[in-house]
């Protein structure tokens, strides 16, 4: 979809909203100057999702301990 950049900026909600949907052509004085699509997420995002999805793990000594309990049966509390 084709706007002007003065019917975004009065609109700009809307078509925040709509950027999910459709990609966005912001023109001004009928020159295209922006285009607007939807993101994904970075791979660290997804990482972090899975992070603390899984068991809460925070931190790098949270991680080590994780790992030491699952590796030797007891915790590492240095």
């Amino acid at each position: 979809m084709e706007i002007t950049a003065t019917e975004f900026k009065t609109n700009f909600g809307h078509y925040i909203d709509l950027v999910g949907q459709e990609e966005l052509i912001i023109t001004k004085n009928g020159k295209r100057v922006a285009r607007l699509v939807k993101t994904e997420p970075t791979i660290v995002e997804k990482m972090s999702g899975l992070l603390a999805s899984s068991n809460q793990v925070h931190d790098a000594k949270d991680w080590k301990n994780m790992r030491l309990t699952e590796k030797y049966g007891e915790d590492d509390n240095d």
